[in-house]
């Protein structure tokens, strides 16, 4: 095959490539939200938005030292597209409420920073479904 039939071909491959993907809808469905509110609307919102928008109706069942136990019912506003807890959302969980964990070790700090977060979903939780939640700091000694 000649250069030239490459080139052609390899230009084809991009215009159909080009053709199975809408470059606006994904600039707009990053930029703004579902309800059409545009960026700039966003982050005039109050910074306290954000907690009790992950954490309304979070129940704490058991803390004692070094360790917090919640749980939940799952709300239809943080379900995915798919109808189930977005993976965003657990993630906004375990790093605000994960935090909690640290104070009741030391009275010196009301929270811990998230350094890394793993977490390995194994099913999906739809709405009204009890999802529980436990955090633990890990008591260092010298």
């Amino acid at each position: 095959m000649c250069v030239e039939e490459e080139d052609e071909e390899v230009k084809q491959e991009i215009q159909n490539t080009k053709q199975l993907m809408d470059y606006e809808w994904v600039k707009n469905y990053l930029e703004k939200t579902r309800s059409g509110a545009s960026s700039n609307d966003i982050v005039s919102m109050p910074s306290s938005l954000f907690e009790p928008l992950i954490m309304s109706g979070l129940k704490v069942d058991l803390i004692e030292r070094g360790r917090v136990i919640c749980s939940m019912k799952v709300p239809p506003r943080l379900l995915n597209v798919d109808k189930s807890l977005h993976g965003g959302a657990i993630v906004a969980l375990v790093d605000v409420v994960g935090g909690t964990a640290f104070p009741t070790i030391n009275n010196d700090t009301n929270t811990g920073v998230s350094m890394e977060i793993n977490v390995s979903y194994l099913d999906a939780a739809c709405v009204g479904v009890c999802i529980g939640m436990e955090f633990f700091k890990c008591l260092a000694t010298r």
